[in-house]
């Protein structure tokens, strides 16, 4: 049975990672995201 759920645990932690690449390879997810983290470093200085 646990191997049974570090499987389905892997193949979910391989999935979310093919989403968050597949996202990250949009040209406009990664300007957004650019624009987030710029805005939050300038807000700390």
């Amino acid at each position: 049975m646990i191997q049974v759920c570090r499987k389905s645990s892997i193949a979910a932690a391989c999935g979310f990672a093919a989403v968050l690449v597949a996202l990250l390879a949009s040209g406009e997810v990664r300007e957004l995201l650019l624009g987030i983290i710029t805005s939050a470093l300038s807000m700390g200085s």
